[in-house]
């Protein structure tokens, strides 16, 4: 088609003129863009965290990996409640949670101080470090691994990863 434009052009003739211009079908106007729904599985896309209702009635998964017990509590898809217990007490770690989606693709990361018993307003059992969120994030896998407050990408303990179904 180009090249009949082009030969035409050179011959001094308008293509117009012979009905060989494009039209478009749709007026520019009455266009529509589709704009992505937020999913309401751990279907999501990666790179983003979709937050989800509160939900009662929860179920739970536990997964353990040497002094470190990671704990998930969950409504179908939704994370509610996230729980590492490190077995000893340990000032300067803080806990990285990496919620994926059914593909395992990345959804986010969230970073969590821990607390010790000697804290009067932390639930520590026994001198145990205790790492304590609620997301309420659409995730399929959730792991849990503690990390070093000064250098986050330093793992001590874990991962412990846990299913929501």
């Amino acid at each position: 088609m180009k090249k009949v434009r082009l030969a035409l052009g050179a011959a001094g003739v308008a293509p117009a003129a012979l009905g060989l211009m494009m039209v478009p079908t749709t007026n520019a106007a009455t266009v529509s863009r589709q704009v992505p729904q937020a999913p309401t599985s751990s279907g999501v896309s990666p790179g983003i965290a979709h937050h989800c209702p509160a939900s009662i009635g929860t179920h739970s998964r536990k997964a353990t990996s040497g002094p470190l017990t990671g704990t998930l509590h969950y409504a179908g898809d939704c994370v509610t409640r996230v729980k590492a217990t490190l077995a000893f007490s340990q000032q300067g770690l803080v806990e990285r949670v990496r919620f994926r989606s059914v593909n395992g693709g990345l959804n986010t990361t969230k970073w969590v101080p821990g607390c010790v018993a000697t804290n009067p307003w932390c639930d520590a059992n026994g001198g145990a470090t205790v790492f304590n969120s609620t997301p309420q994030i659409y995730a399929h896998q959730v792991c849990e691994a503690i990390t070093l407050s000064a250098n986050h990408n330093n793992v001590v303990y874990g991962p412990v990863c846990e299913f929501t179904s």
